[in-house]
């Protein structure tokens, strides 16, 4: 694990997944943040978190608009 920067609050990672279950990549674990890791990686379509639990593409559909510029963090499997 590397060493996160000074002042960073929330560094747990959700992991996304393919209707398959097949590890596509992991992303910071916020909503805004998963939101915008769904848009770099449309082929997932399961979010597995720690804060955010077990949920589903669905569940981010408000969040992934153009609105939200939230850097995801994501890093493909």
């Amino acid at each position: 694990m590397t060493p996160q920067k000074l002042g960073t609050v929330f560094i747990a990672r959700a992991t996304l997944k393919d209707a398959d279950l097949n590890k596509l990549g992991t992303c910071t674990d916020t909503p805004n943040a998963i939101a915008s890791a769904l848009r770099e990686c449309p082929t997932a379509s399961i979010v597995i978190g720690f804060a955010s639990g077990t949920t589903i593409r669905g569940t981010y559909k408000n969040r992934m608009l153009e609105w939200n510029s939230c850097p995801s963090g994501f890093v493909a499997a």
